[in-house]
Order: C-alpha cells, then structure tokens, then sequence
C-alpha cells in the first residue's frame, strides 16, 4: 500500500505550536486532521517534518518540550506505540496543555490512563462532524491563548452560522472565551412530534435518509433567519438566536423560524407525499413542534478545560425547551413565552399571537405565561381570525373566573380551530378544547379569587 504523503512541512519557527503525537499506521487519519488545523493557521509540528537520523529522539524531545500544546490522537495504535506513550509522558512531566482526540473507541491501558486521568478530551467517534470540528478547533484555540485567525473563526463555526453571520463574526476576530459570557438571547427547542414511529416505520437506512433531509432542510431555514446551530439531539435542533453575533430583534426571528418551520415541514410532506411508495403515509403526516424563551444566559465555550463546547446554558435555556415540549399538552405546533412574545411584536407585530397558559416554572411562586405564535398576520384566513376574536374573548373570562361564560365562546372558537382533533393535526386536542376542559373544571372546583391563572391551582 502506497504511504500516504505528509501533506505539509513540520513548522520551524518562534511563535507557538502545536505538537502532533500519533501512531505512524494512523497517518492517513491523521493527515486529514492536521490539514484542517493547518488551514485554520495553527502552526503544527509533527515528525514527518525532519529526517530520520541518529539525533531523531532529541530532536522529538526538543519540540515535545518547545510546544506550546501537545495532542495526541487516541486509536488502538497509539496506545500500543512506546514513541507516543513516551511522548505523552514527556509532554505531561513538562506541564504542557493537553488535548486527547479520540479517533476510535479505544481502551486506554492502565498506565495511560493512570497518566492521563480526566485529560481526554475530545471522543471524534461519537459525535457529528460539524461539531467535533468546531469542539477541536476552539479547544486549540483556547490552549494556544492566541488571537483566532480568519480561518480558525471560519473553522468552527462554517456549520453553525449563516454565511452573513459568519462573514460577521470574522470581521468582529473574537470567538467566546472559555466559560462564556452572560448576554440576551433567544433560545429555540424544535422536536419532531412522534418521532419514535417514523423509526419504527421505516428501514433503518430509510429513517437516516429522511431524518438527514428533514435536518438539511430544517437548518437551510434557520440559517436563512438568522439563527445559529447549537447541537442535533437525534431528530432535534437546539439553536440561539442573537449570539455569537447579537443583533437586537432576535426574539422577532426565533418566532419567525418557528413559523417558517411549519411552512417548510408542509413543503417537505408535500413532496415526500408526491415521491409515490418510496415512503409509508405516516411519513407525509411530519409535524415539527417549536419552543422559544428570550432572556439572559451564559453563552460560548463552556464547559472545564479541554472539554468545552460552544453552547448556551442557564434558565432562560431550560423554559425554551419546556416551551417545546408543553406544546403538546395544547396541540399547538409554535409556543413561546412572554418574553419572547412581547419582545417580538416590539421589534415587528406581523405575528398574531395567543395566549395559552400560565405556569409555575420554578420552587415559590415565579410564573411565566406561555403564548401560541399563530402564523403571520398576513397569512390568516377570516375563519382563523375569527376563532382567534372568540377565543382570545373566551380567555378574558376564563381568567376572571367566569367559567360559564368562558365555556360558551370556547365551545365556539374549537369548532373554527386549524388544527382539529384527530383530523388534520396529528394530535388529540387544541387550545380551545383544553381551556374548555379546564373551565369545567374549575366549574366544579373554584379557583380563589386571587386565582393568577395557574392550573390546577397550587
């Protein structure tokens, strides 16, 4: 077999670099993996950079000593090398910045691991592509402490940001320190709703092709809004909107994804249905289900030393993936919370809102109010509208405890509902149905006349 072909000279020079520990059988792997780092203006050294003589093991030592961040690349092969164990144990008496990546799922012998302990970093076998790329680009970064290049900002995010904001981001040249920074955002949960059945519906490689093109079309548009990918969880999209690059209306563009979510999943069952027998008729029946929550969090690399990720975390996150998954009890498809909902109508009102709930998020008494973001105001049908006037009066009653009259105006607005039980939405219920349940509830079970609308009242 031909020997692959170091793909670039060892660096020789005075500014920091970063010195490439790995197994020889390993070099088509790693060569991949280098470039990359080379192309984002890491400075590299490896072994291949020099020639094979007597002084090669000092010549090693030298540059273990002189790096300014070791990393070794973790397979079966590397582990069983006395050069890379050497190597290791050299840069780990030196006190250098450690970075582990983890090609291939490998047992680390015992004194490895005694050696290494908590050091390894980054398991390349077990995560999507775009985000191990991201997670060791910023972990050089971070270890180097140097002024990210272009490339290296362009490197980690190119598959998390729209090109507008990318280009943004490199004009800016910071990228998040580690541990993050507290800033307002708006955070966005979506979930395909039932998913466990399409996997149960279809082949194995079938479910992967639908769950890629459901995700490549799903990101397209958050892009296009102006979002920034944080993580796939399976067939879910955790985004932010605001950060790394903040713009002010980004409550308004978290709401408006969400909508053109919607639109985008009726495209795709469009087409999947048009595609004949290639997919069973569950499959053209998709529905996407949104949460936002718009507040402070902590956002950038987070997480200890060697193990962080670009990400987002805090309160704020959590009720936007409350948000995302409360949607169900009410058979609604977008839901936001207050914060979200007034922020966006005041950077633009073209979306007709409702309100759905309020619930008791935390241990006392703190309680955020959940609203449905409808659909564009433009987008409406009068029958729409007018389910919307009747209900929002419904609520108006509901919340002063008129339950008897309350019950009358949601008998009428469920039967204007877009989304009907059992008929055209996949789900059991809508917000109409579920208010009505509640009044007679309540009906039977007064509420005290300071009820704050909380259900059942605590």
């Amino acid at each position: 077999m031909k020997e692959p072909v170091p793909p670039f000279d060892a660096y020789e020079g005075d500014e920091p670099f970063v010195f490439i520990s790995y197994a020889h059988d390993d070099a088509s792997l790693v060569y991949k993996e280098i470039s990359r780092f080379h192309d984002a203006g890491c400075n590299i050294w490896y072994d291949e950079g020099i020639d094979a003589s007597e002084e090669w093991p000092e010549a090693i030592a030298k540059a273990v000593i002189d790096c300014a961040v070791f990393v070794i690349f973790i397979t079966p092969r590397s582990t069983a090398s006395i050069n890379c164990r050497n190597e290791v144990n050299l840069a780990l008496n030196e006190g250098k910045p450690f970075l582990a990546i983890h090609l291939e799922e490998t047992e680390l012998p015992p004194g490895l691991r005694l050696r290494m302990g908590d050091l390894q970093a980054i398991f390349r076998h077990n995560i999507p592509v775009e985000r191990y790329e991201r997670k060791s680009l910023g972990s050089l970064y971070q270890l180097l402490g140097t002024k990210p290049t272009d490339k290296l900002i362009q490197g980690m995010f190119k598959d998390s940001l729209s090109a507008e904001l990318l280009n943004q981001l490199v004009k800016k040249g910071n990228i998040p320190s580690l541990g993050g920074e507290e800033v307002e955002i708006t955070a966005f949960f979506s979930d395909i709703q039932s998913c466990s059945s399409y996997s149960e519906s279809l082949l194995p490689s079938q479910y992967v092709s639908l769950i890629n093109e459901y995700l490549t079309s799903m990101t397209d548009v958050l892009y296009e809004a102006c979002g920034t990918l944080d993580r796939y969880i399976q067939d879910a999209i955790v985004a932010m909107f605001g950060a790394p690059v903040p713009f002010p209306d980004h409550a308004y563009k978290a709401v408006k994804a969400s909508l053109l979510f919607q639109k985008r999943q009726h495209e795709l069952c469009e087409k999947w249905k048009g595609e004949g027998n290639k997919w069973p008729k569950i499959v053209s029946h998709m529905q996407t289900r949104v949460g936002c929550n718009t507040g402070r969090a902590i956002v950038g690399n987070i997480g200890p030393d060697h193990r962080f990720d670009f990400s987002m975390v805090g309160p704020t996150v959590n009720l936007a993936a409350l948000s995302e998954s409360r949607a169900k009890e009410f058979g609604v498809f977008c839901m936001v919370t207050d914060n979200t909902q007034k922020a966006s109508m005041a950077a633009n009102d073209n979306i007709a809102f409702r309100y759905l709930d309020n619930v008791r998020v935390r241990e006392g008494q703190q309680t955020v109010k959940l609203y449905e973001a409808v659909g564009f105001k433009t987008d409406l049908s009068q029958e729409i509208q007018d389910c919307l006037d009747c209900y929002n009066q419904g609520v108006s009653k509901y919340l002063s405890l008129n339950f008897a009259a309350a019950i009358n105006l949601f008998e009428k607005s469920k039967l204007l509902e877009p989304n009907q039980p059992n008929v055209n939405s996949g789900t059991n219920k809508n917000p109409s149905t579920v208010l009505l349940d509640r009044c007679r509830s309540l009906m039977e079970k007064p509420p005290s006349d300071n009820w704050d609308g909380v259900f059942p009242e605590l």
